[in-house]
């Protein structure tokens, strides 16, 4: 057989109460890149601009002293970040020091480059990465320089 079936609708109004809209600074491109890994967990520790005007250092070296995973020491007058994870195995066979890479901006320094030459009323954020496994790929995460770990800075610098 057939069935037939019979609707009515009727219509009705909903009248929503006043609503704000609050829009969102402009941040840069490479900065939101920044805030997205950083909503996703990807590094293994964070200083934000709000941490920085929250202490107020006067060294950039104050805001990674806390951070679990990595101890600062002085090596030839440059403050670096030394893993506190494992040391790194050379061919001589000796055991040194794991220092961790330091990128300013996406750029890669060299080893020896001094984190307090950042000045920090200049950072927008400082991103951890412990290990190769850690850093992310577009930041030469494979690469055996890598195998420390990367300390990401990035600076308020508009593009």
């Amino acid at each position: 057989g057939e069935n037939d079936l019979v609707v009515l609708v009727r219509g009705s109004t909903v009248t929503l109460e006043t609503m704000k809209v609050v829009a969102t600074r402009n941040v840069p491109a490479r900065l939101a890149e920044v805030d997205a890994r950083i909503a996703r967990g990807e590094p293994n520790a964070v200083v934000t601009r709000a941490d920085i005007d929250k202490r107020n250092p006067m060294k950039l070296s104050q805001m990674l002293r806390g951070v679990a995973g990595l101890r600062l020491a002085d090596s030839s007058g440059a403050m670096v970040a030394i893993s506190t994870r494992g040391v790194k195995f050379q061919r001589e066979g000796l055991y040194v020091p794991c220092v961790m890479r330091v990128m300013v901006d996406g750029v890669i320094t060299s080893s020896s480059v001094d984190i307090d030459n950042v000045v920090p009323v200049d950072v927008y954020a400082v991103e951890v990465f412990f290990g190769g496994a850690r850093v992310p790929p577009q930041f030469g995460g494979i690469r055996t320089d890598q195998w420390c770990g990367l300390i990401a800075i990035w600076t308020r610098a508009s593009d």
